[in-house]
């Protein structure tokens, strides 16, 4: 998985890829004890949150989006779903604020 390899880039969140799957295996299952379709659902949706993830970061960010995404990541750490939309929102919002700035 293309998310696991960046998680590598990330060392403060795991340690290595295995535990990082581990992690949001067990934070699924600790969030959906006795609800297995909602454990497969969260688990799913944190590994396609953190491939979008993964895709923003090998992309070229300006130091503006390098730092958007750092905040994100120290914000919600291993939640990849709110990860993602913190990067989204705050990506939007700058590019916003670009288009004002140059009227």
């Amino acid at each position: 998985m293309a998310a696991l390899l960046f998680i590598g880039a990330y060392p403060a969140l795991a340690n290595d890829q295995a535990d990082s799957l581990a992690d949001i295996e067990a934070n699924c299952k600790a969030e959906w004890a006795n609800d297995y379709s909602m454990q497969e659902y969260c688990i799913g949706r944190q590994i396609d949150a953190i491939d979008a993830v993964a895709k923003i970061h090998k992309s070229s960010l300006s130091v503006a989006e390098k730092d958007m995404l750092s905040q994100c990541l120290s914000q919600w750490t291993q939640d990849w779903g709110m990860v993602n939309y913190c990067y989204k929102k705050q990506h939007d919002a700058y590019v916003r604020l670009q288009e004002i700035e140059h009227r």
